[in-house]
């Protein structure tokens, strides 16, 4: 065996090692599905996601009880959302006391590692009210996180008589424009390498006048990479090769 020949081996063995690749689809709800309510133990299921990867259904929560009204527009597929408990305004820590959220998990599969790039979505309020101030705050907690007034908030927004841009609901629903959002997660520590036993919990709070009121969201979704984690023996055996290179090519210009 040569030192070209060796050298090229080596080269082959590093190309087993696994590669984070291009940011992709994760798992995406995209609000599709023709069942109306979502009322109780129902949930928005994902309508994509990666196979190496497991999502549980969107779901209207407070605590880990089904809240409030929660249903699919079979006119606009999106999911019309309105909280079991509110008031007091419409401040994070408010959203926080009320507890009522829509939620979902992302987690790589065992043997793989996920990396999260984006989040991406579309809201608007649920009514043709130019008084109502309603406002949705996005947030995310790993496996022993606890959320509270204090965690990191990834994106918010209210209607524009709270100073916000989230749209208002047009004449009727079938014609209203939401509004769309792009929450960049590349640059942050925690969503990067990360391991099969750290759930990512996704919430993300409402906060409105009355029961009556709601907040409607569409195409949810979680932008990536998911890499394998080799084996033992894929680094072993290119490390082998490589010393093995280094030594040919060091007696090739010792000669």
């Amino acid at each position: 065996m040569n030192v070209k020949t060796t050298l090229r081996a080596a080269f082959l063995a590093s190309t087993i090692l696994p590669s984070a690749g291009f940011s992709a689809v994760l798992v995406d709800f995209a609000m599709t599905a023709t069942r109306a309510n979502l009322a109780g133990a129902l949930s928005a299921e994902p309508t994509a996601f990666d196979a190496n990867v497991s999502a549980t259904g969107l779901r209207l929560q407070s605590g880990s009880a089904p809240t409030g009204s929660f249903a699919y527009n079979g006119n606009t597929d999106r999911v019309i959302s309105a909280p079991g408990a509110v008031g007091g305004g419409t401040d994070f820590a408010t959203a926080i006391t009320n507890g009522n959220y829509l939620a979902f998990t992302l987690t790589p599969n065992a043997g793989y590692t996920m990396s999260l790039s984006s989040i991406t979505f579309q809201a608007a309020s649920g009514s043709t009210s130019l008084t109502s101030n309603r406002a949705f705050f996005l947030v995310s907690e790993a496996t022993g996180g606890t959320f509270s007034a204090s965690s990191a908030v990834l994106r918010t927004d209210r209607t524009p008589v709270g100073g916000g841009t989230m749209a208002n609901q047009a004449a009727t629903i079938t014609n209203t424009i939401p509004t769309d959002y792009s929450v960049d997660l590349s640059g942050i520590t925690r969503f990067q390498s990360i391991s099969s036993s750290a759930i990512q919990t996704f919430r993300l709070y409402i906060q409105v006048p009355t029961t009556t009121q709601a907040v409607t969201f569409d195409d949810i979704i979680v932008n990536g990479t998911v890499t394998a984690i080799p084996e033992p023996s894929t680094f072993a055996a290119f490390a082998g090769f490589a010393t093995l290179g280094l030594a040919f090519y060091r007696r090739r210009r010792a000669v």
